[in-house]
């Protein structure tokens, strides 16, 4: 996917994007989650060769209420079967190269490792698992892009690879 935009020949023409998603509506056993919203995000380089990013609200609300209890994954709040919103490029240069993508973004929800570690008795729970908002590393290219210290993200690491094995083998036993 992707293109290059092709010239216009009116002087104030801008890029316009219609975005449109529909919630996965999952299955009985692992039910998909409402959306909160859909976003652009433009990215670009200066003219200083620094790379610049915005990301923009298109539809939706980030501030619907939505939350997820840690502890049981039971989710609260309203979210959007289907969200669709149109966005043009206010500082749009031409002479300028710049990408775009959309992205849907759900209601909050528990990670699978959260998930995995609930489903396991209390006794056989890694020491991992009662620290269920372990936060989730957020992976850029080229380069890789952590949050915290790297010795908290080698740890959370280390203890979600430790909790794939302990899942893994019990699923295994079990079947």
């Amino acid at each position: 996917m992707g293109g290059v935009l092709t010239a216009k020949t009116e002087p104030d023409a801008r890029p316009r994007f219609v975005v449109a998603a529909s919630a996965d509506p999952g299955t009985a056993s692992a039910p998909g989650h409402p959306l909160q919203r859909l976003q652009i995000i433009k990215g670009r380089v200066g003219h200083d060769g620094t790379f610049h990013q915005a990301v923009m609200d298109v539809a939706g609300n980030a501030d619907n209420g939505a939350t997820v209890d840690p502890l049981s994954c039971e989710s609260e709040g309203d979210g959007f079967a289907t969200l669709c919103g149109v966005w043009e490029d206010p500082e749009f240069d031409p002479l300028q190269d710049a990408v775009y993508y959309a992205r849907a973004v759900e209601n909050p929800s528990c990670r699978w490792s959260t998930r995995m570690c609930l489903s396991l008795p209390e006794d056989q729970r890694l020491d991992g698992c009662e620290h269920p908002r372990i936060p989730k590393v957020v992976r850029s290219g080229p380069g890789r892009r952590q949050f915290g210290s790297t010795r908290h993200n080698e740890l959370c690491c280390r203890k979600e690879r430790a909790a794939r094995r302990v899942v893994s083998s019990h699923l295994e036993s079990a079947l």
